[in-house]
């Protein structure tokens, strides 16, 4: 059946980009994904913040009494979160 085959090749196809993988990352070990995405949130939430500016950051941190400086903005910012979606103001 056309079917059968059809997941056969799929699972094939599926083993070899594995095997590719393996070969690329020689030994190494990537990341957990939990890690990459928390990094990534992180440098979203400081681009964010920084368009909004350093006279719209001072008084929600200052609110919240947090120091606002360009160095601390991602764990500002990480404090200012309530969400992914929220940001406290």
């Amino acid at each position: 059946m056309a079917g059968n085959e059809s997941q056969t090749d799929w699972r094939k196809m599926l083993d070899e980009v594995h095997e590719r993988i393996r070969i690329e990352l020689a030994g190494r070990t990537l990341p957990a994904p939990e890690d990459i995405i928390r990094q990534g949130r992180e440098d979203r939430d400081v681009q964010l913040f920084m368009a909004l500016g350093n006279d719209a950051l001072r008084p929600i941190a200052s609110k919240h009494g947090l120091k606002w400086t360009k160095r601390n903005a991602s764990n500002l910012s990480a404090k200012l979160c309530v969400s992914d979606r929220e940001i406290i103001a």
